[in-house]
């Protein structure tokens, strides 16, 4: 089995560039490394985009890191916190709308604009939205709404050969 370091990942990806193979495994490594966390674009039920790029934290390290040294998120932005049934804004510079989700992806509580150093859970959940303040009154996000998410665009566009 192939093991690469962090540090070596990152160097394959600045050196990596040039081939497309190459990058592919380059982007994998990174992945793997927890160096290039998935996006996915999360919308409500109705269709209504509520997240255009929302960063999927589902490693140990990147749920540690969340939203700690941000000033701000952007208006389209978000973190999605898997598994996760409780977040702390401790350290945070900003107030953000916290949206708990059940497995099957239904809202179950809905806490808006969290200031910071505060501590919030949800008995029974097992993910949670972090979005921009105000974003969930905005949409009219309420508990027993369901959220749909798919991954977000990709850079590289898949091209089919054709054998001559």
């Amino acid at each position: 089995m192939l093991r690469i370091s962090p540090r070596e990942s990152q160097a394959r990806l600045k050196t990596a560039e040039g081939s497309a193979q190459i990058g592919r495994f380059a982007d994998l490594t990174a992945k793997l490394c927890g160096l290039m966390p998935a996006v996915v674009t999360i919308r409500t039920s109705s269709g209504e985009a509520l997240c255009q790029t929302c960063v999927v934290a589902d490693t140990p390290r990147l749920r540690l890191r969340g939203l700690l040294g941000r000033d701000a998120l952007a208006p389209t932005a978000g973190l999605l916190l898997r598994p996760a049934a409780a977040i702390h804004t401790c350290g945070m510079r900003f107030a953000i709308d916290v949206v708990f989700l059940s497995r099957e992806r239904r809202v179950l509580r809905v806490a808006a604009e969290v200031p910071a150093w505060r501590l919030v859970t949800q008995r029974g959940a097992r993910s949670v939205l972090e979005l921009p303040a105000g974003t969930a009154a905005q949409l009219g996000l309420c508990p027993g709404d369901v959220l749909t998410w798919r991954p977000a665009l990709s850079r590289r566009r898949r091209v089919r050969r054709t054998s001559a």
